[in-house]
């Protein structure tokens, strides 16, 4: 019997999809969180913690966590919390979670043909306000960029709740290839006038920014909070059961986009290029979408390894040749090695260098 009919009969439909690699959710179970477990009082767009979601926000302050608090089957989750009372201006808005995918990830659901692909997002939300929330995916098409929203309730407050929605195929216009963000999946949780006049785009229609999220709340109260896990995309137009994947799968996924180097770790070897400079090489621990940008903790991140002893590196900005497999460590110092000798580079303790190549 084929493992596809062994499936079936356990009562599990995996609808057009493959059994394995359906979710193109990355993280989508929270595991994976290499900036930070919690932060507070942020203001703008960024990714916080858990490493591919992003939160976006205008003219409110949040507080950002991986919480251990999960529905049964799950370890963590992402929660957003309002740090105040917000009631939006027309143009300003809410959205604790958000994800970009690529162009080259997407070419599945056979968008801008006859044979366009149906799309199913399901995840868990827990929240302590009940009400209606939207979800908005974009298409980025270069030619024409396309919306298409849902809505769903939150029924119960406090209590976890699976939700599943699906977005019918474009016949009109592709999904771009390539690694640019092509499609951006939108938690809507309160908006202004701007994004709620109108109905509800929910069908692919060219991108308006006015009926994006018709129908989510006016206002939100200090200490609001939303929490999601289990999301998962996948084609078709039935919900198959979540795919965990593990750590070591899902943050190898992660460090395409963004690396760290933590305390006290290596990062490069290399030579004394001349007695006041070191040239080191630096691998990623994978290859990385885009050549990354690099930020360190401060001018006095890392070390260098010499000739019985160390010398610590004052340069906050010493990496050059860079792109998608490595980059080269350029160090500057006063007269302090050996032209010739070997040298290798460390973090200090409390220190990191980090590499972004988010969409």
């Amino acid at each position: 019997m084929s493992k596809a009919r062994q499936l079936a009969d356990l009562g599990n439909v995996y609808d057009d999809g493959a059994l394995s690699n359906r979710n193109l959710i990355i993280n989508g179970a929270m595991q994976v969180a290499q900036r930070a477990t919690s932060v507070s009082a942020q203001t703008a767009a960024g990714y916080y913690v858990c490493d591919r979601f992003v939160t976006e926000a205008s003219g409110c302050t949040f507080d950002v966590e991986q919480s251990s608090t999960a529905p049964d089957g799950f370890v963590y989750s992402l929660k957003v919390t309002m740090d105040g009372a917000f009631t939006p201006t027309s143009s300003q808005y809410l959205v604790p979670f958000e994800q970009r995918i690529e162009g080259n990830n997407l070419q599945r659901f056979a968008y801008g043909t006859s044979s366009a692909k149906s799309m199913t997002l399901s995840f868990w939300i827990k929240s302590n306000k009940t009400g209606t929330y939207v979800i908005d995916l974009r298409n980025s098409n270069s030619s024409q960029q396309r919306g298409q929203s849902k809505s769903y309730t939150v029924s119960s407050a406090d209590t976890w709740e699976y939700k599943t929605l699906t977005f019918v195929g474009d016949t009109s216009y592709a999904f771009d290839t390539g690694t640019s963000a092509e499609l951006t999946l939108y938690w809507w949780m309160t908006a202004g006038t701007t994004f709620t006049a109108g109905s509800l785009a929910d069908t692919w229609q060219n991108l308006s920014n006015e009926n994006r999220a018709v129908g989510v709340a006016s206002s939100v109260a200090d200490n609001d909070y939303w929490q999601i896990t289990g999301v998962q995309l996948e084609v078709g137009d039935t919900a198959t059961p979540f795919e965990h994947r593990s750590y070591g799968d899902e943050l190898a996924r992660c460090q395409r986009y963004f690396q760290t180097w933590g305390s006290v770790q290596t990062f490069a070897s290399g030579v004394w290029f001349a007695s006041n400079q070191v040239l080191a090489h630096m691998p990623y621990h994978k290859e990385m979408r885009a050549s990354p940008t690099f930020s360190t903790s401060g001018s006095t991140f890392a070390k260098v390894y010499r000739g019985g002893g160390t010398i610590q590196v004052s340069d906050s900005s010493p990496f050059d040749i860079i792109n998608t497999t490595s980059a080269r460590a350029n160090l500057s110092f006063g007269s302090a090695g050996t032209s010739g000798h070997g040298a290798m580079c460390q973090t200090e303790s409390s220190a990191y260098i980090h590499a972004d190549a988010e969409l």
